[in-house]
């Protein structure tokens, strides 16, 4: 499967959000590029809603003279590394996501060890991934 990516440099600005909704539209891996971060972050969200793909975000100012080949050489060097952040990000939602009954036995499931059954009994998580951080209890 061949993904097609483009980079919007300005990506918070009027243009650059047109195109951006656009691009995200037709399902286009995205690496968002602007200097305001917090601009970056809400068209991040409503790209999010719009797009199969997560878009990628660089707060970037390119006015004090660093060059953009450089920048998108080191933003490409690490974009394997941002990727599994996000799908890190995404499963801990997920986890997080998932509701833990309060009046569960857990005595009475099978497959977990003694130590696993009494810490889960002290701490009484409520959801899977505050299950899956106490300590010794793998998932």
């Amino acid at each position: 499967m061949n993904t097609r990516l483009a980079l919007i440099i300005g990506a918070t600005g009027t243009l650059g959000k047109a195109i951006t909704k656009k691009l995200a539209s037709q399902n286009i891996q995205l690496i968002l590029a602007a200097r305001n971060a917090d601009e970056l972050e809400k068209l991040y969200d409503q790209i999010a809603d719009i797009s199969i793909s997560k878009p990628i975000i660089i707060t970037l100012d390119l006015s004090h003279g660093r060059s953009i080949d450089n920048q998108v050489a080191i933003d490409a060097h690490y974009m394997g590394y941002l990727q599994r952040q996000s799908k890190d990000i995404s499963s801990f939602q997920k986890d997080e996501a998932v509701l833990i009954p309060d009046n569960i036995k857990y005595q009475s499931l099978s497959g977990l060890s003694n130590e696993i059954k009494s810490k889960l009994l002290k701490v009484k998580p409520k959801t899977l991934g505050q299950a899956i951080r106490i300590d010794g209890v793998t998932p």
